[in-house]
């Protein structure tokens, strides 16, 4: 079990372009030094801050879909290591996109504005819902082709994402819209740099309810497993709020 939650992680990490498998693996082998000393990530301060509005009523591991664990995402995403300063344009298509600048601002935005639940499997299967204090939505219709730019240690990486409506009805929501997000072209300063991101797919679902947008995200699963995910997101809003 454990090395089928490991192996989740990993799948996760590698698949938003985050080499966060080997350090996992490093950080494990320190911690079983009987030296090791070591602050923790800022990632693993944030699973275990106080409870929060968002963090009380983000989905766990009940609401976990069939044939998925529920995993860490602070301890797949955590870092110490600020996100690279990047852009996307249209800057308004950012409730529909997922990719590593996503995850890292997510990991490291305070459990008050942004909370995250996660969800992983065999096949390169995963999920991932994320809650935030502010309501916001976009178009598709503006954002058929996004471009994300990214500096980075090695240079500008721009990468290019084709956008698909995907059909989706959520009860309880608004401003509700899903796609289905292919990366289509890579750039290293200004270069073709050809690579196995390219044709990678996710799916992206965004909706506001009860004060609050959540985001549900994911790879290799079929979008009525976003909708599930999202009304039992929304079910504990609905909840919350009537308490």
């Amino acid at each position: 079990m454990r090395a089928h939650y490991h192996l989740g992680l990993c799948v996760i990490a590698l698949a938003v372009g985050l080499g966060a498998c080997s350090q996992s693996d490093s950080a494990q082998q320190t911690s079983q030094s009987p030296d090791a000393s070591q602050a923790p990530a800022h990632g693993e301060v944030q699973a275990q801050a106080a409870h929060t509005e968002l963090s009380d009523a983000i989905v766990g591991p009940a609401d976990a879909p069939e044939g998925l664990a529920p995993g860490n995402f602070y301890e797949v995403f955590g870092s110490n290591e600020p996100p690279s300063p990047a852009t996307l344009d249209p800057a308004e298509c950012e409730p529909l996109i997922f990719d590593s600048n996503t995850a890292a601002a997510w990991a490291k935005t305070p459990l008050d504005q942004t909370t995250v639940a996660m969800y992983s499997g065999f096949e390169q299967q995963w999920a991932i819902v994320e809650l935030d204090a502010r309501p916001r939505s976009a178009d598709p219709a503006k954002c058929q082709s996004v471009k994300r730019s990214d500096d980075t240690q090695i240079g500008n990486i721009t990468t290019t994402y084709q956008l698909k409506l995907v059909p989706m009805e959520l009860d309880n929501a608004e401003d509700v819209q899903a796609v289905e997000v292919v990366t289509s072209a890579v750039a290293l300063d200004g270069q073709d740099s050809p690579g196995d991101k390219i044709g990678r797919t996710t799916l992206v679902l965004s909706a506001n309810a009860q004060g609050k947008h959540l985001t549900v995200v994911g790879h290799n699963i079929e979008p009525e497993v976003l909708r599930t995910l999202a009304s039992s997101q929304i079910a504990k809003l609905d909840a919350q709020a009537n308490r």
